[in-house]
């Protein structure tokens, strides 16, 4: 497991998605547990510990699904709060009555115009022509395309947001590992129900690997 940094401890978004995801371990391991325990009464045939076995995943394999769900749209929530933010300040920072000049000007630059004029007003500190730009819902209406814009909406939210950035950063990483061990559970526990009667311990040791560690909430 990596380690956690204290800033990582006090939100509550990525520890939701950490304990989500350490919670998929712990019923894996539990299924686990609990198929050794089946095939281990030698009272009962193969197929009978099979049959056993299958209706013990199927009985058991959503219990962690509610939790996962919550912390994922926890993370979407605060990514989606962070995007707002970010966006609300298009509208602060750019000078409305000036916007569809700047937006004209820009537009009638040449490409490599356009980068220098806007990454000196970035240098600069004079924001109010890129979020113009960026207020518009339409690249084309500063002459740009959506690759264009979207490399100077880059810089812009790195620096002037760099400390939301990095959070928004850090929160969709964990979107995509909890959906990356939710994945790994459900092909696990559906292989431990699913393997032949010959092929058992191998399907075990399959679902053993499938979860290597907990959630990496990329602290120190």
């Amino acid at each position: 497991m990596a380690g956690r940094s204290s800033r990582d401890n006090e939100d509550p978004a990525l520890i939701g998605a950490h304990r989500a995801f350490v919670g998929l371990s712990r019923v894996l391991t539990d299924l686990h547990k609990r198929e050794r325990t089946i095939r281990a009464d030698g009272s009962k045939t193969v197929e009978h510990h099979k049959m056993s076995i299958a209706q013990m995943v199927d009985k058991n394999l959503n219990a962690p699904a509610d939790n996962v769900e919550t912390a994922r749209a926890t993370l979407l929530a605060e990514i989606d709060g962070i995007n707002t933010e970010i966006e609300a300040s298009f509208r602060t920072k750019m000078d409305r009555e000036d916007a569809q000049e700047l937006r004209a000007i820009v537009r009638g630059m040449t490409r490599e115009e356009r980068r220098k004029y806007l990454s000196a007003a970035m240098k600069e500190q004079n924001f109010a022509p890129i979020a113009a730009i960026l207020a518009h819902p339409e690249p084309v209406a500063s002459g740009m395309t959506k690759t264009e814009r979207a490399g100077f909406r880059d810089q812009y939210e790195r620096t002037i947001h760099g400390e939301n950035v990095a959070r928004r950063n850090q929160l969709e990483a964990a979107v995509g590992q909890l959906e990356d061990g939710w994945t790994k559970y459900m092909g696990a526990a559906n292989r431990l129900r699913d393997s032949r009667a010959d092929d058992i311990e191998a399907a075990a040791r399959a679902a053993d690997d499938a979860i290597s560690s907990p959630l990496d909430l990329g602290g120190e």
